[in-house]
């Protein structure tokens, strides 16, 4: 380019402008920024942290030692221990006897004797007893009766009731005076009763009649016996 030809200011030529001195460029170039992590604040931050994290992995990964602390210079540590209960032999203590107050025996209980005849359980058991005595004859009539006029419906109903009324009189317990007596014509009313039941199953008039006999000869030894009580 040569200076010595007459320009004008202003004039562009070849990309460069003369201002009246000397040529300059159009679009001078834009000097580059220095990137941040190049900077020197930003290499020397980077190098302490570098070094404060170097020494933490170390320090994090070196021995350690739990078996002492470290003391002051000049003391000694003198380990602690915990105190232990001593636990002293004793002599066997010595058992004193004491007098205690003798107990009462316990005194018998006396329960008021009571005739026979006072008890509500006998009276309960001779009016029972007398009761189905009674209309324990009266059935033994009443099916003799079915028997003369021939009503087998009747019969039948009849000796279901003496069935019914020997049952009862088995139950009853008697008082003890007569509990013997009783028990043993109990045992032949209930064998009178078996003979019936097989004379009516049997259909037989005449065995039928023999065992209303033996019924009605237990009731009369029966009631006599409730009559001595």
């Amino acid at each position: 380019m040569n200076d010595q030809q007459p320009y004008r200011a202003e004039n562009v030529v070849n990309g460069h402008v003369w201002n009246g001195q000397y040529w300059s460029p159009v679009n001078p170039p834009v000097p580059k920024k220095t990137p941040w992590y190049r900077r020197p604040w930003a290499l020397v931050t980077s190098g302490v942290v570098a070094t404060v994290v170097l020494l933490g992995v170390i320090g994090a990964n070196g021995p350690r030692s739990t078996d002492s602390i470290a003391q002051p210079a000049g003391s000694t540590a003198t380990p602690t221990s915990e105190p232990t209960a001593t636990l002293e032999p004793t002599s066997n203590p010595t058992l004193v006897p004491t007098e205690s107050e003798p107990s009462e025996a316990p005194k018998a209980t006396i329960k008021p004797t009571v005739s026979e005849k006072d008890s509500l359980a006998n009276r309960s058991a001779v009016k029972s007893a007398r009761g189905n005595l009674d209309d324990l004859s009266e059935d033994v009539s009443d099916l003799r009766r079915d028997i003369r006029n021939g009503s087998a419906g009747w019969a039948a109903w009849n000796t279901m009731e003496i069935a019914f009324n020997v049952g009862q009189l088995e139950a009853v317990e008697a008082p003890e005076s007569i509990s013997g007596d009783w028990n043993a014509e109990i045992k032949r009313l209930v064998s009178a009763h078996d003979d019936l039941s097989s004379a009516m199953t049997d259909d037989s008039i005449k065995q039928t009649k023999s065992a209303l006999g033996s019924l009605e000869k237990s009731i009369r030894k029966m009631n006599r016996i409730l009559h001595s009580w």
